[in-house]
């Protein structure tokens, strides 16, 4: 189900007056609307001391800034505390004056004395003693011809205006780095100073400025109050440019208030004076920001036609500021109409005329446009990249409110992704800034998208409490948008609860707000959600109905994952009515727009994007499977499980025969039966798929090396004990041969789903696993216990010891089967390529590491601080090695010798890798957030520059020969478990090129490891080949160590040649 999240718009225009920000390259903002002047008391004082007097000309081959307005330097030399006014006239252009320090850095710039005087004039009062710079500028780039600078010493009025500009000034700059606060305090003192000196200008200043920070700060009705009494002043004294801006700012408030009609009406006036006056850079920006307003009314062909507009004039008078803000709503509208690709042509536009005219601010503004398209492209890996930059760009310009937005966007590509805990991680950095900077609007959005993180990890309770905050919030500052989103919010958590009809009454009142302010993406949210309702009250015609509507919706704004999750609720409406001829064209779309959207994504991304698509292909499998068409559904359940552990594996592979490389064509398909057949017939191995549907229904497929397939469906849904969610774990450390300290097994133990417990071996648990799991397979099963069966599970069933499954008359299933384990069954065929590529196995070039000098870890204690723990010694695991290694005539690595940097250097050439140590099953250094993604590390010795804890992902990424991998360590079989299996240790190794991996399910004690790895390897001796040798050795440690949490532990993922 898809939820409303309110994103942040990256290119409104926010009116600033008064002075404004110039980089050091000494470009200037242009357009007066933007820029406008607190009017100066009084003209010169002809009896004031004259310090520097000076003519001089403006021509051609004189300096100029960024926007092409040719300027003149003169120096000036002062001491701190030190006024002096400066007075810039000329008949022949628009003069404007910048008074910048030694290095460059603006302290004060003035345009007009006043709306009829374009002659310049400027008070300061010197910081600290030295030389500071005057610019003799012109207002624009057509500016020539002659000019009058004249210095003199500052009058007592000419003083208390600077301190006045000096504090409005103040203001600007702290408003531009988020600290609204600060800035607010500072506008409020200009206020008071420009009161006192009777300065109407000046004062309406002040508070339109202040009104500006109440709108940064979501306080849009004490915005509303302030700017009124702005305009009134403009209005009185006939300062038109300056009324002009007030009004556009009140168009912003009701904008940000939901009150649209009333919004556009201030920008028509605003609009109205800027031609009077002829002040076309301002006619761009209002026509800018009044699309916004049909932006939000969902009328997006009048918003172009107005950003259309806005772009001409600013392309006519050379203003790149404007043309920068059209672009960036051209791209906004476009998006909304689901044309992204052209979005992203004028976010790229953008880009490149920010970067061309050194404008920061604006490179970042389209960095983050181009995230938020990327991101609605399901181009995943892309927004994240932008989204990056944009939050590297926006911390190194201490940008704080677009820092926050950086991490909320962040926050939304990775909750699209499934990665619930990171993106709440991230919504609370949104959250934290907000709440530093008094950013209300940003505070309740950020509370809404936790509500939503919470929600989709079943934490229900959380949800509704960050809802409701947000609520109020959105209540307090008349976000209406806002407020109908957590609503809805709430609305799902009570329908997850079970109390439908409150969750449809709230929906109904999101849904009302939506239509009313035109929010035509949380109308989509509403219909959907009902119909989520509905259908969870079974009545299906009804769900149908709403989901009809919002699949239209989807694709009118051209929603592709929204498109595809409507297209999977009418699919599962439609199996509830047993209408499997409407259902399953409707799935079918679904997944091809879910294969569209993996294209070019990372495999973490991809592995999480895998797990949120799934339920797609369970409800087309169970479709097919319900109209008699097993095999199909077959190829379904396949296309669903490993396909990024498959698509990287297969890059690894080059040899791959021509006729496999086709089928393995892993961005169009998975195999088909013909190639699941032949899979199974090249390895001679029986494959058993499982496939569990809703915690409800389990299916099993059985393909035999003939080419038959067998296929058993269970139904757990009318039965009150449902087995498939009821595995329970053993209990003891879950570190080999040692107990750790309480915040190490919490760390080892924690995991993403609760079904991860270790699988009990009571007898009588193992019993009921075999009657679920093999005996409605039994008869379809190999007789003779040398034939190879691959058992292909999902979900919790990957921690299944299958080994240790009993019969009815105790038989354990090993006693009958030579066992192994793969992901899917294209990683299984591909694992046996691997080994047929590699030379036979060999008991040579053994790298065998045992028991090495314990590194230290980092583990998060209770109340979040991070604390180093050192790891245990494991004596018998250096006994193991060093019997392994005396049998296999080598060297083993043990205590100081067992270093990650010497083994990282052997890895690459062994032929057979044997690790006896601590295996980390969740390990990921906290500090970091890329390590965790592939959990899992092994302990081995620190130093020359390693930590000793040799991760999934270092593993990841190395290129290795071996033919077998053994991790004699506890719980190195497990991992995060994923659409994609089982993301960990095992998984890294056969990326990396180790065709068959042997792993444990649990803490294995140390004397039994010890005896079952020797007799693996004498059988590898005597010629069996890796499955058949570790069944040998589990019958023999069997026989003297009974109990099967001795010997039933290790599992071989993989190929068993």
């Amino acid at each position: 189900m898809k939820q409303a999240v309110m994103l942040f718009s990256l290119v409104a225009v926010n009116f600033l007056l008064s002075s404004a920000s110039i980089e050091p390259s000494f470009s200037k903002a242009t357009g007066k609307m933007r820029r406008i002047e607190a009017a100066q008391s009084k003209q010169t004082d002809e009896s004031a001391t004259v310090l520097l007097e000076v003519e001089g000309v403006l021509e051609e081959g004189d300096a100029a800034l960024s926007d092409g307005s040719l300027y003149d330097v003169y120096e000036v030399e002062g001491q701190a505390g030190q006024s002096i006014t400066i007075h810039l006239e000329s008949e022949a252009f628009d003069t404007y004056v910048l008074f910048m320090n030694t290095n460059g850095e603006l302290i004060d710039e003035s345009d007009d004395v006043s709306n009829q005087n374009t002659n310049s004039q400027l008070s300061v009062i010197f910081a600290n003693d030295g030389v500071y710079k005057i610019l003799a500028n012109s207002y624009d780039n057509t500016g020539r011809g002659r000019y009058q600078l004249r210095v003199t010493e500052a009058s007592q009025s000419e003083i208390n205006l600077a301190e006045a500009h000096r504090f409005l000034n103040q203001g600007l700059q702290q408003d531009y780095s988020s600290q609204y606060q600060e800035a607010l305090q500072s506008f409020q003192q200009a206020l008071a100073l420009y009161q006192n000196i009777d300065d109407q200008r000046g004062e309406a200043v002040s508070l339109s400025n202040i009104g500006g920070i109440y709108l940064s700060l979501g306080q849009y009705e004490r915005s509303i109050e302030f700017l009124q009494q702005a305009s009134a002043i403009d209005h009185a004294i006939g300062y038109l440019p300056g009324e002009a801006v007030t009004l556009g700012r009140l168009g912003l408030a009701y904008e940000s208030l939901g009150r649209y009609e009333r919004a556009i009406e201030f920008y028509q006036q605003a609009l109205k004076i800027t031609r009077e006056i002829n002040d076309r850079s301002s006619q761009a920006s209002i026509l800018s920001n009044m699309s916004l307003v049909y932006h939000s009314l969902s009328q997006f062909d009048r918003a172009i036609e107005l950003q259309q507009q806005a772009l001409s004039i600013a392309h006519e008078i050379g203003d790149h500021l404007s043309e920068l803000n059209a672009l960036g709503n051209l791209g906004l509208s476009y998006a909304s109409l689901g044309q992204y690709g052209r979005a992203i042509d004028f976010h790229l536009k953008a880009l490149t005329i920010a970067i061309e005219i050194n404008n920061f601010s604006a490179e970042t503004t389209a960095l983050g446009n181009l995230g938020l398209n990327y991101h609605s492209l399901g181009r995943y890996e892309s927004a994240i990249d932008y989204l990056q930059q944009f939050l590297n760009n926006a911390q190194r310009i201490g940008d704080r409110q677009r820092e926050a937005n950086a991490f909320s966007s962040l926050g939304i590509v990775y909750r699209s992704l499934g990665q619930y805990d990171q993106a709440i991680d991230l919504f609370q950095k949104y959250l934290s800034i907000t709440r530093e900077i008094g950013d209300r609007q940003g505070v309740a959005t950020a509370l809404s998208n936790i509500g939503f993180s919470h929600y989709y990890l079943n934490q229900y309770a959380l949800s509704i409490d960050a809802h409701n905050q947000s609520i109020e919030i959105a209540r307090t500052i008349g976000d209406r948008q806002g407020e109908a989103s957590s609503l809805g919010g709430i609305a799902i958590a009570y329908s997850a609860l079970g109390q439908h009809q409150k969750s449809i009454e709230l929906h109904q009142q999101a849904l009302t707000t939506a239509r009313e302010i035109g929010d035509r993406q949380g109308v989509l949210n509403n219909l959907a959600n009902i119909g989520n309702t509905y259908l969870a009250l079974e009545e299906f015609e009804r769900a149908i109905e709403f989901y009809q509507q919002s699949l239209v919706m989807t694709r009118e704004i051209g929603d592709r994952s929204g498109e595809a999750i409507a297209l999977t609720n009418l699919g599962i409406a439609y199996v509830s009515l047993s209408d499997f001829g409407e259902a399953e064209p409707l799935l079918r779309q679904a997944i091809e727009i879910h294969e569209d959207l993996r294209a070019n994504l990372s495999d973490n991304q991809l592995i999480s994007l895998l797990d949120v698509q799934f339920g797609t292909f369970a409800v087309l499998e169970l479709a097919i499977s319900l109209q008699g068409r097993p095999n199909e559904a077959l190829e379904v359940a396949e296309q669903s499980r490993a396909r990024a552990f498959a698509l990287q594996l297969a890059k690894r592979l080059p040899n791959l025969s021509e006729s496999r490389s086709s089928e393995n064509n892993l961005n169009s398909a998975a195999p088909t039966i013909a190639g699941i057949q032949k899979i199974a017939y090249e390895a001679n191995t029986t494959l058993v798929t499982y496939s569990t549907i809703g915690n409800q229904i389990l299916h099993i497929w059985v393909i035999r090396p003939s080419g038959n397939i067998g296929f058993r469906s269970i139904d757990f849904s009318s039965s009150d004990y449902n087995p498939i969610t009821t595995l329970s774990g053993i209990d003891g450390p879950l570190y080999r041969g040692a107990e750790e300290p309480s915040e190490l097994s919490n760390l080892v133990a924690e995991t993403r789903s609760a079904s991860l417990n270790v699988i009990s071996t009571e007898t009588e648990q193992l019993k009921e696993l075999h009657q679920i799991l093999i005996d409605p397979i039994a008869d379809l099963l190999p007789t003779d216990p040398a034939d190879k069966v691959a058992f292909i599970p999902q979900g919790s069933l990957f921690l299944v010891p299958f080994a240790a499954l009993q019969d009815e008359e105790g038989t354990y299933l090993v006693e009958k089967h030579t066992i192994l384990t793969a992901p899917s069954i294209q990683v299984f065929g591909l694992a046996h390529d691997a080994a047929q590529a590699q030379s036979a196995l060999s008991t040579d070039d053994a790298l065998i590491v045992g028991n090495p000098v314990m590194p230290e870890i980092t583990v998060p204690t209770d109340s979040g601080e991070l604390s180093q723990i050192q790891l245990a010694s494991l004596p018998g695991a250096g006994e193991e090695a060093k019997a392994i290694a005396q049998f296999l005539n080598t060297q083993p690595l043990t205590g100081n010798e067992a270093t990650e940097a010497r083994v990282k250097q052997l890895l690459p050439s062994a032929g057979i890798i044997h690790l006896a140590t601590h295996g980390l099953l969740d390990y990921g250094d906290p500090k970091t957030s890329g390590v965790r993604d592939l959990p899992g590390a092994v302990a081995l010795a620190p130093g020359s520059g390693e930590d000793g804890l040799l991760t999934s992902a270092e593993i990841y990424d190395m290129n290795l020969q071996a033919n077998l991998a053994i991790l004699s360590a506890c719980d190195t079989g497990r991992g995060r478990i994923t659409g994609d299996g089982v993301v960990g240790l095992s998984r890294s190794l056969i990326t990396a090129g180790v065709p068959s991996v042997i792993v444990s399910l649990w803490s294995v004690p140390d004397a039994p490891t010890a005896e079952l790895m020797t007799e693996f390897y004498r059988q590898l001796r005597e010629g069996q080949d890796k499955a058949q040798a570790l069944r040998q050795a589990m019958l023999a440690t069997m026989a003297e160590h009974p109990n099967p949490r001795d010997w039933a532990a290790f599992t071989l993922i993989g190929n068993g040649l």
